[in-house]
Order: C-alpha cells, then structure tokens, then sequence
C-alpha cells in the first residue's frame, strides 16, 4: 500500500495560504478554510473557484470572515462571488473624489402611456407601472458624472419556477434602484469595485445569505503519518 507523504500534502497548503490586512485586522485563508467556514450551497468547489476566491478578497481587501463578501455554488452550477451591500458602497462612498449622487426610476402611466423619468422612488402601484431605475454617480474630478438605467424586466429576480420572489414583489422600486446604484458605483470607481457584484444583480436573495461573523475554532490541520513500524526479519513469524 501506497504511503501518504503529508509533508507534501502541508506544503501545498502552507503555499496556498494567503495572509493580508484588512483594516487592521489580519486575514488568513486558504482552500481548506475556504471550503469549510465559507462556502454557502451545497456545491464542489474546484480549486479554481477557490483560488478566484481567494485572490478576489486580497485584491479588494475584503474580510470574508464579516461577510464582506461570500462565496455561493449549488448542485455544479458555477461557482458566484457577491459583496455585501454595506461593503460595497463603504467602498465608493469614503474614497476622495466622490461627491454624491442622485437615483430614480422610469415609470409609464396606466391610463396615457406616457413614460417618465422620476427623481426619488414614489410609484402609483394603482395607476402606473414600473419600467426601471437609474442612479448618476458624481466625481470631484470629472466634470461629466455617471449615469446608469436598468431595465427592471432584465433584473426582477425570480424563483426556480419563474415566479417573482418576496424582496422583489414586495420591493420592487427599492431593488431595482439598488441594481442601478451598484452598476453605477461600479462605473465610476472601476478600480475599487471593478468585477465586485450585489446579490440583487445576480438573481440571489439576499436573505438566504448569512450575516453573521465567521468564527473559525481551529485551522484545518493535516493529520500527521506515523512512521511504519520496523520489524527485524528475524523475529518476523507470520504464523505467530
């Protein structure tokens, strides 16, 4: 029988560990941890997905372990990272050249058709119907600012069998407005959110997602491989 070198095996690992700051506080991950306290499904992660993963939260600073940012895969559907809402805008908002934005949505009139551009996110659920949102993102140093609409048909999120679920038929302005925040915060801070994404524009709900903080008890550990036992050949009696 072949013998499991785990000094190979803790290597690997000790290699695939990354260790970074985040706000002061230190992060450590690797696929072990990863696959253990951080994923949510019911998913096989490849070590693709896992390195991605890992690589995405050093690069953007983001701390998993506060859900920051959370790692999603189902059955073999690929694998999803989202960034929670609070550490996506805390990004755009506190860097030095942001400088407000406005947001609103499009609605058509039931009884006339005519469509209107509204500042704000009052809807007539009797008499008018809701076509989409839009935000305009604006920077101190540019003189133009973002401005970004989405189709609320292209984003309503819905369940396994086509209906729309609870956040979005029971909110429908406040998410659609929300999808069109992200994409233009996205927009105008490429370099601090450049392929960070909500749930909401991913079709996940988000109350499926936990908030609590991560607590990891202890560090996966590679079992350690006793030394086989050295019998001498005289004192050696298979029928002993």
């Amino acid at each position: 029988m072949a013998v499991v070198n785990n000094s190979l095996v803790k290597d690997k690992e000790e290699k695939q560990t990354m260790v970074f700051d985040v706000n002061g506080y230190e992060v450590k991950l690797n696929p072990a941890i990863v696959r253990k306290y951080l994923l949510a499904g019911n998913g096989q992660l490849t070590d693709q997905e896992i390195m991605y993963f890992m690589a995405m939260c050093k690069a953007r600073q983001l701390n998993p372990f506060i859900r920051e940012v959370h790692l999603i895969k189902y059955g073999s559907t690929a694998a999803q990272v989202v960034v929670g809402r609070d550490a996506y805008q805390k990004r755009a908002t506190k860097h030095k050249m942001y400088n407000g934005m406005e947001t609103g949505i499009w609605v058509e009139r039931n009884d006339t058709g005519e469509i209107i551009k509204r500042n704000g996110s009052i809807l007539s659920t009797t008499k008018e119907t809701l076509l989409g949102g839009w935000c305009k993102v604006y920077r101190k140093d540019w003189e133009h600012a973002i401005e970004v609409e989405v189709n609320f048909n292209e984003y309503v999120g819905k369940k396994s069998d086509g209906t729309v679920n609870a956040q979005w038929s029971t909110k429908p302005v406040t998410m659609i407005v929300k999808v069109a925040e992200s994409q233009a915060l996205r927009k105008a801070f490429v370099e601090e959110l450049g392929g960070m994404y909500e749930a909401d524009e991913l079709n996940i709900n988000e109350n499926d997602l936990s908030n609590e903080p991560v607590v990891v008890n202890e560090e996966p550990k590679v079992q350690e491989q006793k030394e086989p036992e050295v019998i001498n050949e005289e004192d050696y009696n298979p029928f002993a």
